[in-house]
């Protein structure tokens, strides 16, 4: 199978999707500045273009420009089989670079609007090798990009009010050592591809003009994927179709400027990932549609806190830092995959902002203190043997952006 990026497609170039650095496969890496302070005051800090993406009401903070923004993150661990000590541990290893894309025009004093090209859902998991668990999960790839555009309206001198539309679309990928089947060691990789559209909204209300805080909410996005389903050494093809609604979540945020030289911020994110019970994958490889065996998330809702300061240097520079709690939706380690290295983390972060002229130029850098974590599955009747394991993690993040004010 011949896969086609989507952000190969907008930039001419493969760019791969993020790694889970969010609680379960969410992603908020859309601004340098957001991920210098853990997130904190997303939206309504007002110092670049990413409110497009975060909450559209707080466009009316800045006027008319555009941005870019990278990401690279960088995600080592290990798994270790708990069963039998002795066989080939489990190396991950991922280094991607994510992009993001806004820009916004000033219509008038009271009305703004907006496009951005982000991802706020994606993972990419690389296991090196064969390995003890290589028959649950290989290589894994989802990305969720998502095309906004956005309007504000300035109802009041205190209050914003935004909207966006928003058009969602996903690509997966997911290999493995296909045990279940007559042929145990055939490779088995699946690609499939879900499109939807949806919208997002927010507030935004100015209790001085040092501080003010803004709300947001997206709904879920329910996701019917199709694709091709190929098994390598048995030489088995067909189609393959699944089910995947992305959570709906809400975001809290406040900024407040203590005087001409230093700001606080403040954040919550809650996201409804309860809706991620079961992902059972149907395929017709090696026979009529059937289950490649259903797997029992039964994830939980979850939340984000964050607290984040700006140090106003002089005109030009800026420096900040912030610590965000990031908690993790699997509910314990029956319920933990090999698929998707999650666990609840500590954010640290630090970033700088340098100005000159019409151009802005951020950098930050973030380290995830994560939990080391335990995995256990049965064997079932799905002919895979019982995995049973645990895995350390260690992840670091550096984002660039430039903007340009017009």
């Amino acid at each position: 199978m011949k896969r086609t990026s989507l952000y190969a497609l907008l930039l001419g170039a493969a760019m791969v999707p993020a790694n889970a650095y969010a609680g379960g496969f969410q992603l908020s890496e859309y601004s340098a500045s957001a991920i210098g302070r853990a997130f904190a005051g997303i939206g309504v800090a007002g110092d670049d273009y990413s409110a497009v993406a975060y909450n559209p009401a707080a466009m009316t903070l800045k006027e008319t420009g555009m941005q870019a923004v990278a990401t690279y993150f960088k995600l080592r661990g290990h798994a270790y089989n708990l069963d039998n000590p002795g066989t080939r541990e489990g190396i991950l290893s991922t280094k991607v670079t994510v992009p993001a894309f806004f820009a916004q025009y000033k219509l008038n004093d009271k009305w703004h609007v907006g496009a951005g090209v982000y991802v706020p859902f994606g993972l990419g998991t690389n296991w090196k090798g064969r390995w003890f668990g290589d028959y649950e999960a290989m290589d894994s790839i989802i990305e969720d990009v998502n095309y906004n555009l956005s309007v504000a309206y300035k109802a009041t001198d205190k209050l914003s009010l935004g909207v966006s539309l928003i058009a969602d679309a996903m690509h997966a990928e997911l290999t493995n050592y296909a045990a279940d089947y007559t042929y145990s060691q055939a490779y088995s990789m699946m690609e499939a591809d879900g499109f939807n559209v949806i919208w997002q909204a927010g507030l935004m209300y100015e209790l001085s003009k040092d501080t003010r805080f803004g709300l947001s909410y997206r709904p879920k996005s329910a996701q019917d994927l199709h694709g091709d389903h190929d098994i390598g050494v048995a030489n088995l093809q067909g189609r393959v179709h699944t089910r995947l609604t992305l959570p709906e979540y809400a975001n809290a945020s406040i900024y407040h400027k203590l005087n001409d030289s230093v700001a606080v911020m403040g954040g919550v994110r809650w996201t409804r990932w309860s809706r991620f019970k079961t992902l059972d994958i149907w395929s017709t490889a090696g026979g009529p549609d059937h289950s490649t065996g259903a797997v029992h998330e039964s994830w939980k809702d979850v939340w984000m806190l964050s607290a984040g300061a700006d140090w106003y240097v002089n005109d030009q520079w800026t420096l900040r830092g912030g610590i965000a709690w990031d908690e993790s939706p699997i509910r314990d380690s029956n319920h933990r995959t090999a698929r998707i290295p999650d666990s609840s983390r500590i954010i640290l972060s630090l970033g700088a902002t340098y100005k000159t002229g019409n151009w802005t130029w951020d950098a930050a850098f973030s380290h995830l203190i994560m939990q080391k974590h335990d995995g256990y599955r049965p064997s079932g009747g799905t002919g895979k043997p019982a995995f049973n394991f645990r895995r350390e993690l260690d992840t670091n993040m550096i984002s660039l952006g430039v903007q340009y004010n017009f």
